[in-house]
């Protein structure tokens, strides 16, 4: 089944189709130029997408560190930072510094697990997961922060096993998991979308 079919997906789809029309927008920690992104939702990108990651080896725009970008203040008024943050060791300090990249009523599109293996030991290691309550403490600068869960904890627990997994993985599937993971106000996710405006 397509990433696209999940019950939690139009809604991130929205936020990149809306982040695509802004003037700058910046990719930050990516491994590639619209890595993982599907052909419809690259579609909507042009010369104003600008790649950053920590490896010159995939094509990016800017090989620099999170902690230290290479714009100057209120360059972009997108940003976009996708499963990133689980992997820093001073989430705080890359906070700051996505918040002096943007510009003036600028958005962001922030990614990070909750309820997710451990991961991305050959990349740097893997650190925090977060709650609601700790987004939005470490976004603080920010004038508007919306949370929203992607995928609850029947999904997440679901998804543990592949076989299993399989069989609820289509659209009347994904109905069934959306309507168990509201049932409990979404009180597990396994990963957040932190949308911001600065």
């Amino acid at each position: 089944m397509a990433l696209q079919d999940r019950y939690w997906y139009p809604l991130f789809a929205q936020s990149l189709i809306a982040l695509s029309k802004k003037k700058v927008v910046v990719d930050i920690g990516t491994y590639a130029r619209f890595y993982g992104m599907p052909p419809a939702i690259r579609a909507h990108f042009g010369d104003n997408y600008k790649a950053v990651g920590l490896a010159d080896n995939t094509g990016l725009d800017y090989v620099a560190s999170i902690y230290k970008l290479p714009f100057p203040d209120f360059y972009a008024d997108g940003v976009m930072c996708l499963q990133v943050f689980e992997h820093l060791q001073e989430p705080f300090k890359a906070a700051d510094e996505l918040y002096r990249i943007m510009a003036s009523g600028g958005e962001a599109l922030i990614t990070v697990p909750f309820m997710e293996p451990k991961h991305g030991q050959r990349s740097g290691g893997d650190f925090f997961r977060y709650t609601d309550e700790g987004l939005r403490y470490l976004f603080k600068k920010f004038s508007k922060i919306e949370i929203t869960p992607q995928g609850g904890g029947f999904y997440y627990r679901l998804a543990l096993f592949p076989r299993l997994f399989r069989m609820f993985d289509n659209k009347t599937g994904m109905k069934l998991i959306k309507r168990l993971d509201a049932l409990t106000s979404y009180q597990t996710t396994r990963n957040w979308m932190v949308n911001l405006i600065k």
